[in-house]
């Protein structure tokens, strides 16, 4: 169960990788095709690809608080099921 939910985690995480791939590409490229000037170009790709990158920031920043988060919950529960491992021996 939990291999296949690993494996389904992962699946979605590719799927959201090429979906953003695909879609930076489509917008440079739309944007390379436009009837605008280069340095227009430039600074829409530069202002698209710094909006990225914020937005990257934010989500590896809530992955990681929530990595924390279940780093934490496992090491109470590594403790509670010591603690009754221990009661249990003991009678």
């Amino acid at each position: 169960m939990k291999r296949r939910n690993k494996r389904e985690g992962s699946e979605r995480v590719h799927d959201v990788t090429v979906l953003m791939a695909g879609a930076g590409l489509g917008v440079a490229i739309a944007l390379l095709a436009a009837p605008t000037s280069g340095e227009e170009v430039r600074h829409a790709i530069g202002r698209a690809c710094r909006k990225a990158v914020r937005k990257i920031d934010r989500r590896t920043e809530h992955m990681r608080d929530r990595a924390a988060d279940l780093v934490a919950r496992a090491q109470d529960f590594r403790e509670r099921r010591s603690k009754l491992f221990h009661i249990g021996h003991n009678r």
